[in-house]
């Protein structure tokens, strides 16, 4: 028994947290967000998945939905797996609001339909969450909330600042690509996009001029050294 970190509620905590199976370079069989096997891990005496009680209910319940996730609603940008999905699950609109946000993420085609779909839509409550596996055990990068709006006027203007040199209305991970074998910086790009922050790192352009001089250049990456005001 004890205070569950989630609920706040006392109860049974679990002893073992649930496996997640899918996520960015964790093993086969599966990873852990909680889980300890060395002495140090264990804070006042407190081992296995006790050094961060969650109640057996939530424990499960959690490792239900992020299995779902991992299954139905997740995109490998960088080094990360990214997970999406609808805050409002019974709203009517939910299903196709995951159906466009998944397309402005990570579709290989033209998302301008679902923009204009995100745009003039009610707006939904959405979250995009990253995953870093290591192994057995699994850490959040980062949980961002927001709405529909909120990110296709995200999205509109990264499309604005590269538009100079590179028309265009792909998605995040379609352009990201390009910046390829930098995860780091892909990663820290794209959740300067999907947060807003408007502040694209320096290194894409550093990452795409060093891919420019070794492979010649395409419209991509002139356009990511255009968008961080590097030309």
């Amino acid at each position: 028994m004890g205070q569950c970190l989630v609920t706040g509620q006392v109860g049974p905590l679990a002893d073992v947290h649930p496996v997640i199976k899918g996520i960015a370079n964790t093993l086969t069989v599966g990873a852990r967000l909680v889980s300890s096997n060395i002495e140090s891990c264990e804070s006042y005496g407190q081992g296995r998945a006790q050094a961060a009680p969650v109640n057996k209910r939530v424990a499960a319940e959690y490792g239900v939905a992020l299995n779902l996730l991992s299954k139905q609603r997740q995109v490998r940008i960088g080094g990360l797996s990214v997970l999406f999905g609808s805050l409002s699950s019974a709203h009517t609109l939910a299903p196709l609001a995951e159906q466009h946000v998944g397309n402005v993420l990570a579709s290989d085609r033209d998302i301008s339909g679902s923009l204009e779909w995100m745009e003039s839509a009610n707006a939904q409550p959405i979250f995009i969450a990253g995953l870093k596996g290591n192994s057995g055990r699994i850490a959040q990068s980062y949980l961002y909330t927001m709405s529909t709006h909120d990110l296709a006027r995200r999205v509109r203007a990264l499309h604005g600042r590269m538009a100079d040199i590179h028309p265009c209305c792909s998605s995040v991970k379609a352009l990201l690509d390009a910046l390829s074998g930098a995860d780091r910086v892909i990663d820290q790009t794209f959740k300067a996009i999907v947060s807003g922050s408007g502040a694209i790192p320096r290194q894409v352009a550093h990452t795409a001029s060093a891919k420019i001089r070794e492979n010649g250049p395409t419209p991509v990456l002139a356009a990511w050294c255009g968008a961080t005001g590097f030309t």
